[in-house]
């Protein structure tokens, strides 16, 4: 196992735009809700990502995968991680506002861990319980 190597300033740079970017669709979820159907939401969240990630992929990988076994393999993992997650995501904030709903998400990494060790698939180290404490403050804080 390699030693992890220290967050430099573009790192932190990097995670505070995800974190912008990943907290602002809250934040715009929250106002579509009030005039869409949830469904469009997430349809229009998902082209909009298409559109911009296909013209990547080309440029950077090549054509699109000719394989029908591809693409099976590419609807499934679309419907588990993509339809399922936002259609329940955007429905649960058509009732709670977009502040809780992101709070609420920003657990997920906590069980995700608590449920790991439970389960023995993950080693619980000081480092992982004083993350887990210092991520459960935060939430808190929130």
């Amino acid at each position: 196992m390699t030693a992890p190597s220290a967050i430099d300033s573009r790192d932190w740079a990097l995670l505070l735009f995800l974190s912008v970017l990943w907290g602002g669709s809250y934040l715009f979820v929250g106002v579509a809700v009030r005039e869409l159907d949830p469904l469009v939401i997430v349809l229009a969240r998902v082209s909009i990502a298409a559109l911009a990630l296909v013209p990547l992929h080309l440029a950077v990988q090549g054509a699109l995968p000719q394989s029908l076994a591809t693409w099976r393999a590419f609807a499934v993992m679309a419907f588990l991680n993509n339809v399922i997650p936002f259609s329940l995501i955007v429905t649960g904030q058509s009732l709670v506002t977009a502040g809780l709903a992101s709070i609420i998400n920003a657990t997920t990494p906590l069980f995700t861990f608590a449920v790991m060790a439970t389960a023995g698939q993950e080693r619980v180290l000081g480092h992982k319980i004083a993350g887990l404490v210092l991520g459960i403050a935060g939430v808190a804080i929130l």
